[in-house]
């Protein structure tokens, strides 16, 4: 895995399109693997990173701070 933010993302896309929901539900070593990769890449993508640093996120405390700024 490089430290490429395009690769990262590309290689992203196409771990996803690979994987369906009922791939999840009753996974293959080679689902549970690609599902790895996913994550690992997606730790190396610093925007993704600032997610998951974040505290829990409420709808409500969301759609209140958009009242706010309206």
């Amino acid at each position: 895995m490089g430290d490429n933010y395009v690769e990262n993302l590309n290689k992203l896309r196409e771990l996803a399109k690979n994987i369906k929901s009922l791939d999840i539900l009753d996974p293959t070593s080679k689902t549970i693997l690609d599902i790895t990769e996913i994550i690992q890449r997606a730790r190396l993508i610093p925007e993704l990173e600032m997610i998951d640093q974040m505290d829990k996120i409420e709808i409500q405390d969301l759609e209140a701070e958009a009242w706010v700024h309206i």
